[in-house]
């Protein structure tokens, strides 16, 4: 009697990789190994012109040591026809054979270890993007801001960093530019983790106060605008890549739009780096409504596309800045305290 395996894989995860194929198309299109593509192409190449390869340096040896009979050109000669073929061609043509399988497979396995480190530091930044965006890490906050209401110091005991603790020496497998969007969204991470530790009090004088808040929310935004960027460079799978991109931006783009509207608040360094940065924004957020538009984002991409332009479309344009949405002023529950653990 048949019985349907429920458990496999594909009936509870969404979008997993199926097969020999899937890694094999993976390894010619990725990013990641793109060095050693081109090495096992150059491998597959001389192993395919090895026949000619080794009549050639066969025929150096006759200039040399003196005329001796004729290689075929090739193995497939000798397997398919019967016809002899010189011995001397035979070994030289398998050593090359043998040689060039060797550097396929190793550039190969190499592929599959950058793709396991890419995928480890992904997953880590895309749970902590997911554990924010689901909190309402960045609207609770908001709500602190705009209701004058203190910022609770958090004191967070638990390594919410643990993959990068542990492994960040991987990272060096990883092309040079991945590494350095990976590195930077740690660092801003630990120095949210350390903003977050300081309590910002209404009691300390509302200069205060606003100094210390706008501290954190800054370092939230770099933090999250820098898990937009690592999830970039680090996913291979396009749909995948989306939705995480997305929901790093569920936490990054309310924090732009409040430090945007508290500009005047902020130094000079910080409100240039602001207006510098809403080109980009708008380019994206036009591109992420086309999509949205055509069908091409899946559930939950496109519920998070979704509340993303609703933010955006409800922030009002002045110049080179923009102001907070009514919808991220009200958003967080009253009262609520967000759980800065969530995102530290």
């Amino acid at each position: 009697m048949f019985t349907y395996d429920w458990s496999n894989a594909r009936d509870h995860i969404v979008g997993t990789r199926k097969g020999f194929f899937s890694h094999l198309k993976r390894f010619c299109s990725s990013t990641h190994c793109r060095d050693l593509f081109w090495i096992a192409i150059l491998a597959a190449f001389t192993a395919l012109i090895g026949a000619r390869l080794a009549q050639f340096i066969l025929s150096l040896t006759d200039l040399v040591l003196g005329p001796s009979q004729k290689p075929m050109p090739g193995l497939l000669q000798l397997w398919f026809t019967g016809v002899p073929v010189d011995s001397s061609s035979v070994v030289l043509q398998a050593a090359l054979l043998t040689v060039a399988g060797g550097i396929i497979s190793w550039a190969y396995q190499s592929a599959n270890t950058r793709f396991g480190v890419a995928d480890l530091f992904a997953a880590e930044i895309a749970t902590l993007c997911r554990i924010a965006a689901v909190g309402e890490f960045m609207p609770r906050y908001i709500f602190l801001y705009v209701s004058q209401e203190k910022f609770p110091a958090s004191n967070a005991s638990r390594d919410y960093l643990a993959v990068f603790n542990s492994n960040a020496k991987d990272l060096e497998v990883l092309d040079g530019d991945v590494a350095r969007f990976v590195a930077q969204f740690y660092v801003s991470m630990k120095a949210l983790q350390d903003t977050l530790n300081r309590a910002a009090d209404r009691n300390d004088g509302l200069e205060r106060w606003r100094e210390n808040a706008l501290t954190v929310i800054y370092n939230a935004f770099l933090a999250f605008e820098s898990a937009r960027q690592a999830l970039a460079v680090l996913m291979d799978d396009k749909h995948d890549r989306k939705e995480y991109v997305l929901t790093a931006m569920l936490s990054e783009m309310p924090a732009y739009l409040l430090l945007s509207d508290q500009s005047d608040y902020l130094d000079s360094l910080r409100t240039q780096r602001l207006k510098a940065r809403l080109p980009k924004y708008r380019e994206l957020m036009t591109a992420i409504g086309v999509d949205l538009r055509d069908g091409r984002l899946q559930s939950p991409t496109d519920d998070f596309a979704r509340q993303l332009l609703r933010w955006w479309d409800g922030a009002d344009r002045d110049g080179e800045l923009v102001r907070l949405p009514d919808e991220l002023k009200t958003r967080a529950s009253h009262g609520a305290h967000p759980d800065t653990r969530a995102a530290a």
